[in-house]
């Protein structure tokens, strides 16, 4: 009887399993196609002629396609250009400057045996707090740095993000100590040991932080919104959100050269669906590390 019932036990528990799985299919699916749902819609209407969004308004399938906005917001192929090599230039600079400002800061305070830790991790903690506000920032960039229309004012203030550096911190202290005394008695200065042993050993958190970094600096539109005047400096997300109460900003040689009016709903979501090209693909690169470095990232609570 008991030979009987402990050859029973696999495939109860491959039932159970088996349920589970289907339960969790069952229940994640409908939340995949939600998400993806308003994605889909971004980039329909897009394509949607002007007299059906007028008549139906939001629609999964429009009933007449269009490729107005896209031909009014190709036909100055100049000006897309350029607000697409600023947003390229400051989340590139932001994102490769702001992984490292943060995995530096957390390797400083995951060492427990460094004396200022545990000041450094309060003072980054605090200011998850509290912060000087707009007013401050703004009186430092504009009139003390006076970095005014300058794209290190779309760079610095987003540059060390506190979540980040907890997060690398956490990931960097699950790291064998062992591993790090042994470089040392060979001879590795610390930055050596960092470049060397700690940064290959942590890329799930790395490319994580960075996924962060890059999505923080591409949607950004607060700082141009703040610093930015002149028009030949504004990033992608500015340039929709000017779009959205303004859509003479697009050059009027648009509709000269298409010989209609493209909509200004479909205009704006041709614009979204641009600026949401390059984080698709970026995510699609790095998403097998996402989830990993989330959670090894959060084992300690320390």
């Amino acid at each position: 009887m008991y030979e009987e019932w402990i050859t029973k036990m696999p495939s109860s528990r491959s039932q159970s399993g088996g349920a589970v799985t289907w339960i969790s299919i069952g229940v994640l699916v409908p939340i995949c196609i939600l998400s993806v749902l308003p994605i889909w819609i971004l980039i329909i209407s897009s394509v949607a002629s002007t007299e059906s969004l007028a008549s139906f308004g939001f629609q999964i399938f429009p009933s007449e396609f269009s490729w107005e906005a896209y031909r009014k917001i190709f036909a100055q192929p100049d000006f897309i250009v350029r607000s697409y090599s600023v947003s390229i230039a400051v989340t590139v600079a932001g994102t490769l400057a702001g992984v490292a400002a943060s995995a530096l800061f957390a390797y400083v305070i995951s060492r427990q045996n460094f004396g200022g830790s545990n000041f450094l991790s309060f003072f980054l903690f605090f200011t998850l707090l509290f912060n000087g506000g707009t007013l401050s920032s703004y009186l430092l960039i504009s009139n003390f740095l006076h970095w005014k229309n300058n794209l290190l004012s779309l760079i610095v203030p987003l540059l060390i993000s506190p979540f980040n550096v907890l997060l690398l911190r956490s990931y960097f202290r699950t790291i064998p100590l062992s591993l790090i005394e042994s470089a040392r008695i060979d001879g590795a200065s610390e930055f050596r040991t960092f470049r060397s042993i700690v940064l290959p050993l942590s890329m799930p958190a790395v490319l994580t932080v960075g996924l962060f970094t890059m999505l923080m600096y591409w949607n950004d539109m607060t700082q141009a919104l703040l610093y930015i005047d002149q028009q030949y400096l504004y990033p992608l997300q500015y340039l929709l959100y000017k779009l959205t109460f303004n859509q003479s900003i697009i050059p009027q040689s648009g509709e000269q050269y298409t010989g209609t009016i493209a909509s200004p709903l479909a205009l704006r979501m041709g614009m979204a669906t641009i600026a949401l090209i390059p984080i698709f693909f970026s995510f699609l690169a790095v998403q097998k590390h996402f989830v990993r470095g989330i959670m090894l990232g959060g084992i300690k609570g320390d």
